[in-house]
């Protein structure tokens, strides 16, 4: 089963970028976060920050990650739970260059909570 997996990669993996050819600070997010996350970006575009939103989250896009977190200086992880999704990106990335928004009670993330994360330590 994880061989067929392995071998189909490319079909299963679906991400969509958005500005990442010059970004110096990386967003990643998926599911409803993803809306508040590009309204942020949006709202801080001189600041060369960058989009990756993951469509899927198995098998966890690994290369896609890597290809656009290749250059940044800080990637920041929003979750609407206590951080799965950040965890395989700290390992992948170095915990020393993610950021995390987590929010575990059932509101929504908004574009400025991600916004103030943005700019924090800019």
């Amino acid at each position: 089963m994880f061989r067929k997996i392995d071998r189909n990669l490319a079909d299963l993996v679906i991400t969509e970028g958005e500005y990442l050819e010059d970004a110096r600070t990386l967003v990643i997010a998926y599911g409803s976060t993803a809306r508040s996350a590009r309204q942020a970006i949006h709202m801080c575009r001189r600041q060369n920050v960058g989009l990756l939103v993951l469509k899927t989250i198995w098998p966890f896009p690994k290369e896609e990650v890597l290809l656009a977190a290749h250059g940044v200086r800080r990637v920041i992880v929003p979750e609407m739970n206590l951080g799965q999704v950040v965890l395989e990106v700290e390992r992948l990335v170095g915990r020393d260059r993610v950021s995390r928004v987590n929010r575990a009670d059932g509101e929504m993330i908004t574009p400025d909570q991600i916004l103030r994360a943005i700019q924090f330590k800019q």
